[in-house]
């Protein structure tokens, strides 16, 4: 990435249990027409980032040796609290190296797109004081268009939104707010975003998809 304004954080979420696919998530193989950028999920995940950030870090909850020997890592420092605490540790990361925002994604949405994190990213250089998040919900009162590769995106402002708030960009400023809401054991980010507000992206369905069971999984290697 070269060096541009604003800056950003690449961040992988990395910190669910797996419980329902029974296996951790981040170490799954990809099906080989997959392959293009590492043969797992976490693989997969870390590169497709780097295009656009400056650098990439995975967000564990605990320490996991198998992930750090091979990645850079941060550690929840509020562990247990599910994604905000992961959000809180990436900003305090990002704001002591004097970055503007990070970029988050999850490690189990393999069928996230470039373009997808290229719009986001171009969403945020035109306003880099305000979130910018992911939605597939289609309550919206105003839009925009804006182009990023051969894809066309809209930028919503809805009216009762819900957002994907693992597919987003947030800037350091928020920081100060995602840390009160964790005092005040306020976890939810749909219930944080809906505070601080958003730019919306529209996204298809199929890019937002979580795989979470092994049934998900037979469907990615039947996904053309």
């Amino acid at each position: 990435m070269s060096n541009q304004s604003p800056s950003l954080l690449g961040v992988v979420l990395c910190g669910g249990k797996s419980m329902r696919m029974g296996r951790d998530k981040a170490a799954l193989p990809l099906p080989l027409h997959r392959r293009f950028a590492g043969s797992t999920f976490l693989d997969h995940a870390y590169h497709r980032l780097h295009p656009f950030v400056e650098s990439v870090v995975v967000s564990i909850a605990e320490p996991n040796n198998a992930i750090s020997r091979r990645y850079p890592t941060i550690t929840d420092s509020s562990p247990g609290y599910g994604p905000i605490g992961g959000l809180e540790s990436a900003l305090t990361h990002a704001d002591q190296r004097q970055l503007d925002g990070c970029l988050l994604t999850a490690v189990d949405t393999p069928l996230l797109t470039a373009d997808d994190i290229g719009a986001l990213r171009c969403v945020f250089e035109r306003d880099p004081t305000m979130i910018v998040c992911a939605t597939i919900d289609d309550m919206a009162t105003d839009s925009r268009e804006i182009q990023a590769g051969p894809n066309s995106y809209l930028v919503t402002e809805p009216q009762r939104p819900h957002y994907e708030p693992l597919v987003a960009v947030y800037p350091t400023r928020v920081l100060p707010v995602v840390r009160k809401a964790i005092e005040e054991q306020r976890f939810g980010l749909q219930r944080l975003l809906a505070q601080l507000s958003a730019h919306q992206i529209r996204m298809s369905s199929r890019s937002l998809r979580n795989f979470n069971t092994p049934t998900d999984l037979r469907a990615l290697s039947d996904d053309p």
